[in-house]
């Protein structure tokens, strides 16, 4: 699957983000690090007023994100101001936080 088809893929599923990300994704016994980031900003980009431009990110890989069919990315507002908004994601397995 190339990487246009796995981010369409990423579908909304119980407040969430759902997805199914299969070994070819791996590096080793983890997806790519840019990929999660990447699946991280999808759940977050709804969130983000229209025309807003990412300023930054800052990004803690906390496990390995496994080849699995129900990995689940998830978005909350911190704070929204006028000229900035904060925005937490997490990138989830079965509770575990991975991302």
């Amino acid at each position: 699957m190339d990487f246009e088809s796995l981010m369409q893929s990423i579908q909304p599923v119980d407040g969430g983000w759902g997805l199914r990300l299969t070994e070819d994704w791996l590096q080793g016994r983890s997806a790519y690090g840019g990929l999660q980031v990447a699946i991280v900003l999808k759940a977050m980009r709804p969130l983000i007023p229209d025309g807003a431009p990412l300023r930054t990110v800052q990004v803690t890989f906390l496990a390995p994100v496994p080849a699995s069919e129900d990995l689940r990315a998830h978005a909350t507002i911190l704070r929204a101001g006028k000229n900035a908004t904060h925005i937490e994601g997490r990138l989830q397995l079965g509770g575990q936080l991975l991302c």
